[in-house]
């Protein structure tokens, strides 16, 4: 008698876990086969499935929603269900989707600005900034006020 594989749907699993490893009996894959194709660490699957990762963050939320042929938002839909929405945003956007648009609202508001690397570190660092718990201003006027603060950097001398 073969042993079930630990990764397979089990009453103990959680919702998210659930769902991803009866996805993956569909589609007649493994967490390993899922996790090549999103391109993510061997184990970032088999390790979400069995209760060794808990969360994951939201560039990686996309990348395992394409190797489930699921859209990101079904797949954050899940997530949110469980309990975890701040782990995995609504309506998360590429990066480099956002890094040029980004760009491209700088040149248009600061042509004088040539240096595109330094604005590029400088939007992925206010990307990566969490809103601060001690304030009840919204994540988004937080951004506001940072990006104000280090826009002082790029002023015209």
């Amino acid at each position: 008698m073969s042993k079930n594989a630990r990764w397979r749907p089990n009453p103990s699993q959680t919702k998210v876990q659930l769902a991803i490893a009866k996805r993956l009996v569909e589609m007649d894959s493994n967490p390993f086969e899922a996790a090549n194709r999103a391109d993510l660490p061997r184990t970032f699957v088999y390790e979400l499935l069995t209760g060794k990762k808990v969360s994951f963050r939201g560039e990686s939320l996309k990348k395992l929603a394409d190797a489930l042929n699921w859209q990101v938002s079904e797949l954050a839909a899940i997530v949110s269900e469980n309990g975890e929405p701040e782990k995995a945003p609504a309506d998360p956007v590429d990066q480099s989707v956002a890094e040029a648009a980004f760009l491209g609202l700088t040149r248009l508001f600061r042509p004088d600005i040539e240096d595109e690397s330094t604005l590029v570190e400088l939007f992925r660092t206010l990307v990566a900034m969490k809103q601060d718990s001690r304030s009840s201003v919204p994540l988004v006027d937080q951004m506001f006020f940072r990006a104000q603060i280090s826009a002082r950097r790029f002023a015209p001398k």
